[in-house]
């Protein structure tokens, strides 16, 4: 199989050794892209732990949850380690398996981004996100785990570069009260997590985490955000979306 072309020139190169394979690991200095005007429409993200993320036309991204996947045959494959001799051969061997299942699940991580990033870039000028202390919500031992798979904080990175790269933007606003507040009369309405649709006095009955994209949209960009109260009658105003 032919090497892939190196786009700029190459400035250092070294080599990785990961999961028991070698990666070859090139830094290069590439001109900034020519910079055109980005005309596509704009767009709010609510990202979440139920669906990976939720946008304000009611589009839903399935979270892949790749850790949760791999916790039994990681499990299995840590038990049997922490049974092997220490410097035996079979805990080497142990050793790389369990090293394999968690690049395995990075790599897949990786992909995702990779592969979502690139769907909404295609489709979106303007993405609006909600800026969150994700080091402060893995205190909770409860969510940890998930909110480490889901990998927010290196979606959004990706993101942002490859919008700026494609001429768009990518805008972090305030997450404090986004599920909460109502995005047709702006009222504030009150519910715990569980509650998944939003109700409000005006008449809006929406989505829960479609009526937070909504008010990211809006505090990223006033005007975009703003859903009239007779738009969505129910929760069967939300579309999936596969990416």
């Amino acid at each position: 199989m032919s090497a892939p072309e190196v786009e700029g020139e190459i400035k250092t190169l070294s080599l990785k050794w990961e999961a028991d394979k070698w990666f070859l690991v090139l830094a290069c200095e590439v001109p900034e892209p020519q910079q055109v005007g980005n005309i596509l429409p704009v767009i709010g993200l609510d990202v979440g732990l139920t669906h990976f993320a939720t946008s304000s036309e009611g589009e839903k991204i399935s979270n892949p949850r790749f850790l949760k996947d791999a916790l039994p045959e990681l499990r299995r494959a840590q038990r049997s380690l922490s049974r092997k001799k220490k410097g035996g051969k079979n805990r080497t061997k142990v050793k790389r398996q369990v090293r394999r299942l968690h690049a395995r699940v990075a790599n897949l991580r990786h992909e995702h981004r990779h592969k979502v990033s690139n769907e909404l870039i295609s489709r979106y000028g303007k993405i609006a996100v909600e800026s969150l202390n994700v080091q402060g919500m893995l205190r909770n031992p409860r969510l940890a785990r998930a909110i480490s798979d889901v990998g927010w904080s290196a979606f959004v990175a990706t993101l942002t570069y490859k919008a700026e790269r494609a001429g768009g933007e990518v805008k972090q606003v305030s997450p404090n009260g986004t599920s909460q507040e109502c995005s047709a009369c702006g009222e504030n309405v009150p519910k715990k997590l569980n509650v998944r649709i939003h109700r409000c006095a005006c008449g809006l009955v929406l989505d829960r985490d479609h009526n937070a994209a909504l008010n990211i949209l809006q505090r990223a960009w006033p005007g975009t955000g703003q859903l009239s109260s007779n738009s969505a009658a129910g929760p069967s105003a939300q579309r999936s979306c596969l990416l």
